[in-house]
């Protein structure tokens, strides 16, 4: 199977709306080792996601994408590492949907691990799970954390 068919594959589970077989699909290529580069699969699964799970993304995109970053970084594959939109889809399940600080803050040490650099996407996503947990000197961090990164558009970080 070549980049271009796994590619063709999961945009046809995306227009039949079938979740499962696709993220099966993606497991199925890391068990194998078929090692097919992120920006190939992960915005399809985003929009798969997103599409079953009401606008959501759900916690099976966040076990994929946890399973794509350790292969990243274990077997030193660059094209496997995903993108800051791809990273702020995870951080948007961790923090909207589960809800859960330690999710999150596994996803911001893992983009730190691939040189992955936070935006104004990621801080905000951050900000709301901090205010929602009432983790006020959390969010504070986070606030001299964004000048330190030169995300000086705090807009996404207050609404």
């Amino acid at each position: 199977m070549c980049i271009r068919d796994s590619h063709q594959i999961l945009l046809s589970m995306r227009d039949a709306n079938t979740a499962a077989p696709a993220f099966a699909l993606v497991r199925c290529m890391f068990r194998n080792r078929l090692f097919v580069p992120f920006h190939v699969w992960g915005p399809v699964l985003v929009e798969i996601s997103r599409k079953n799970n009401g606008g959501g993304l759900g916690g099976a995109f966040l076990r994929v994408f946890e399973e794509n970053c350790w292969v990243a970084l274990e077997e030193r594959i660059e094209f496997m590492k995903p993108d800051v939109g791809a990273c702020n889809a995870a951080l948007e399940g961790c923090c909207c949907e589960l809800e859960s600080v330690s999710d999150a803050e596994r996803v911001v040490g893992t983009m730190s691990n691939l040189g992955i650099r936070p935006d104004e996407f990621s801080f905000g996503f951050l900000g709301y799970l901090y205010a929602l947990k009432g983790l006020e000197e959390k969010i504070r961090e986070l606030e001299v954390l964004m000048g330190g990164f030169g995300c000086l558009n705090k807009k996404w970080f207050y609404c």
